[in-house]
């Protein structure tokens, strides 16, 4: 009888013909313009939008492919030389391939072959069981299944001949009770019948047909059931025949390359030299059945797979995980932990494998992470990198938002490349080690910690756009390791301490800290900085001085435009030759720009692009410099320079500076105490002493350092206590000390600068007195911070130490 030559019209083929699905462009943010206002202050600042030559632009991922790849899936009806070179090399892999890796478990049977339950899988292995119970051999149970189905198993001609209905089931269970099927059913069908019997069998398949290999325990054998039957289904008949196609039982490589429908198409699971390099891609498990002792984990291997679930336990014994290995690979629902041998991560291992929802694990001997290698991948909880760990490459982990948890770095990380955390959503620090030395453009790109930023004392190179739109809390401190800075390195970020910049600092980028708007303290320029660029500062919410140093010539346009809500001062190095156009405009509350040099060249205030305004600024020169009252832009009659009000800085340059210190006694450790150095009625210094709990009488140091020579009053104040000023503190140098402790009047629970009858009256109304803290209405009435309000409190606002006093105010001795 002719051989059935036959085409299933539906491809089971999970091809390896490598699909790139196109990754979407990272989509530019347009950059809002930050508020400028304080509550509409002055009718606010006109918005300096960013130049959109410097912002960042999101790469995608190139996927690269083997020639050898490329050709799969290419088989036409004429069979070529490299078809069958090809094919050959996919039949090696499967007949060399380590035998385990193929002997499923009862769960892995039933999801290969597409079963429903295990009542069904075991009603398959039951039967099994049966038709070779007489069986003494391997060989004899192999070949005893393979006739029953070719004999009792018709091949379904109603549907592949008439079209007489849709698509047969495929699975063994219904298989075997509907005694017909199509190419990919007689081989499932086989497959769980030997494999329930404990023998390796697979389907393998080309683009229009499906058979099987099987291993005897000593090699294997390539066998085609639905070749090897006669047995047909027609007209909704079953059609049995007794009669086997030998040619189709255990057949050679260059018999089944003699056949269209035989080139197989996919390739299997290979090891080379310890090296997993394919894997049997026909297989639908949900779960790895890892290869003993295998060391590495080669390119493409488990590419666009779908069906995984649980999480990803890799082998300990692997030590390199290749190019693209897990790309797109969304089924698993647990987490990934890789094995303590791992040293590299190749670029887009584990790219778009989304279903993970467990946490990220690593070993201890990593050492780079590849570019993209887990960029889309979701993983909850913490992420630690190990102290191993040198270099993350650029996208390793772009938009990996799913993260919950604390980012923390080993000890050895030298490098972040670009885009390398980008749109990654973290709690707790960031914290660097002093191993890592550059942070590149974009690597933490619009990311979210609800923490502190800890640079480290490595780091010398801050990329282009690194933290944009990051969220910290504390202070931004630029380490001094640090010597560049790149354009819009921090823009948006929000902090809420001091900036502080290292004293090695010589490069800061455009718009390098843009609209970092909650900023409190000085902002100083150190002088190692040569370079600033435009817009570099603009927007950032500073409230102290703006000192500009030795290093600066030239002041750039928009350089600390819209610093608004700092009263402070602005101080100008003698180098300082030319100032941009709006360099200090809409400095709304900074009224007084002091010139240590020579006047240098800028916009006049009545321009459009004035270098400072548009509200009255006032510039103050040293006597002795030139290009002030001694120019043609000095205007006598109104005492004017350019337009701005000049007057006379007295300065005196590198004047000696002291610390004032000394002790004071309060009650209630609970609130903090704020300390000033006040010179002309403007505060100059703040030391403040924070609250450490407990309740009752404490006396707590401060110690004011750096502070410049000049005649000071000190002034102590403290929420419940009147103030305590000391008049007229000369400091020339020598450090200053306070004798004798500082003693604040206690009880002044209503604020109004008096210890008196109304302050009685407000810790004993029935709406304070005797109740419980969270209830009581007037909470200073606690004077000594017990959380009570009571007799105590009382006592001490009519002791003869505190009722009717005012506020002290003592000359210095």
């Amino acid at each position: 009888m002719m051989k059935k030559l036959i085409k299933c019209t539906i491809s089971l083929v999970l091809c390896l013909s490598l699909l790139v699905t196109p990754i979407g462009v990272f989509a530019e943010t347009s950059l809002v313009n930050a508020p400028i206002t304080d509550e509409e202050i002055e009718a606010g600042a006109p918005t300096v939008a960013l130049d959109e030559s410097v912002r960042g632009t999101m790469p995608r991922p190139s996927l690269k492919y083997p020639s050898t790849l490329q050709n799969i899936g290419t088989l036409a009806e004429s069979i070529t030389p490299s078809m069958k070179a090809t094919a050959r090399g996919v039949y090696e892999a499967i007949l060399s391939a380590p035998v385990e890796i193929f002997d499923w478990t009862n769960r892995g049977i039933i999801e290969s072959t597409r079963m429903n339950s295990t009542s069904e899988y075991e009603y398959v292995a039951r039967l099994a069981r049966d038709l070779t119970s007489s069986c003494k051999t391997t060989d004899e149970k192999i070949r005893t299944l393979a006739e029953y189905l070719a004999k009792n198993i018709g091949y379904d001609h109603d549907y592949f001949t008439h079209g007489a209905h849709a698509y047969p089931p495929i699975d063994p269970y219904t298989v075997l009770q509907n005694g017909y099927t199509v190419c990919s059913g007689y081989a499932k069908t086989y497959e769980a019948m030997l494999q329930s019997l404990g023998i390796p069998c697979i389907y393998v398949y080309s683009p229009d047909h499906e058979w099987s290999a099987v291993y005897n325990g000593e090699r294997w054998m390539l066998i085609d059931v639905t070749w090897m039957s006669n047995s047909n289904y027609e007209y909704e008949r079953l059609w049995k025949s007794n009669v086997i196609n030998e040619d189709w039982y255990d057949f050679t490589i260059e018999e089944a390359l003699a056949e269209y429908y035989h080139v197989i198409e996919e390739a299997a699971l290979g090891v080379v030299d310890g090296m997993l390099v394919s894997y049997p891609v026909y297989s639908e498990l949900s779960y790895i059945h890892w290869p003993a002792g295998v060391s590495g984990i080669g390119d493409y291997v488990f590419m666009n797979r779908d069906h995984f679930t649980d999480a990803l336990t890799i082998p300990d014994t692997v030590q390199t995980i290749g190019y693209v290995a897990f790309y797109d690979c969304d089924g698993f629902t647990g987490g990934l932990k890789l094995p303590e041998a791992l040293t590299f991560v190749d670029e887009l291992a584990f790219y778009n494998c989304s279903g993970f929802t467990g946490s990220l694990t690593f070993g201890n001997n990593l050492k780079t992470i590849g570019p993209w290698a887990f960029a889309y991948s979701n993983f909850t909880g913490d992420l630690a990198l190990p102290d191993s760990l040198e270099v993350i490459e650029e996208d390793a982990f772009y938009n990996c938002d799913g993260m919950t948890g604390k980012l923390t770095f080993g000890k050895n990380i030298k490098k972040i490349g670009t885009w390398a955390f980008a749109s990654c959503n973290f709690t707790g620090d960031l914290a660097f080690p002093n191993s890592l030395e550059r942070i590149e453009n974009n690597a933490f790109y619009y990311s979210k910690f609800s923490g502190k930023l800890d640079l480290g004392e490595g780091v010398k190179y801050i990329g282009e756009d690194a933290f944009i739109d990051c969220r910290f809390t504390g202070d931004l401190v630029i380490p001094d390791s640090v010597t560049e800075i790149g354009g819009l390195a921090f823009t948006y970020c929000t902090f809420d301490g001091e900036i502080k910049l290292g004293k090695n600092l010589k490069t800061v980028g455009k718009y390098a800290f843009y609209a970092c708007e909650s900023l409190k303290g000085d902002l100083v320029i150190p002088d190692s900085v040569t370079s600033i660029g435009e817009g570099s500062f603009s927007y950032v919410g500073i409230t102290g001085d703006i000192v500009i140093g030795k290093g600066i010539t030239s002041i750039p346009r928009d350089a600390f435009y819209a610093v608004q809500y700092s009263y402070g001062d602005i101080i100008i190095s003698e180098n300082v030759k030319t100032i941009g156009e709006r360099a200090f405009q809409y400095c709304s509350r900074m009224r007084n720009v002091y010139f240590m040099g020579n006047a240098p060249t800028m916009f006049e205030a009545t321009d459009a692009s004035a270098s400072f305004g548009p509200y009255q600024t006032t510039l103050n020169y040293q006597l002795g410099t030139t290009g002030w009252t001694d120019s043609s832009n000095y205007n006598v009659q109104q005492g004017t320079w350019m337009g701005y009000p000049l007057a006379v800085w007295k300065y005196v340059e590198g004047g000696a500076r002291a610390v004032v210190y000394g002790k004071i006694e309060t009650y209630n450790p609970s609130v903090q105490t704020t300390v000033t150095l006040v010179c002309d009625g403007e505060v100059v210094y703040t030391y403040t002493i924070a609250a450490i709990g407990g309740y009752g009488k404490v006396t707590q140091d401060f110690s004011i350092a750096e502070v410049e020579e000049g005649e000071y009053d000190l002034v102590v104040t403290k929420a419940g206590h009147l103030s305590y000023t000391i008049v007229g503190i000369t400091v020339d140098g020598v450090d200053v000390k306070i004798e004798d402790a500082l003693v604040l009047v206690a009880g002044d629970v209503n604020g109004d600068g008096r210890v008196d009858l109304k302050d009685i009256t407000s810790l004993t109304s029935s709406s304070t007195y005797g109740l419980s803290y969270s209830n009581a209405q007037t909470k200073s009435a606690d004077i000594n911070g017990d959380k009570c309000f009571d007799l105590k409190d009382l006592a001490i606002i009519t002791s003869e130490t505190n009722y009717g006093k005012a506020p002290i105010v003592v000359e210095y001795q």
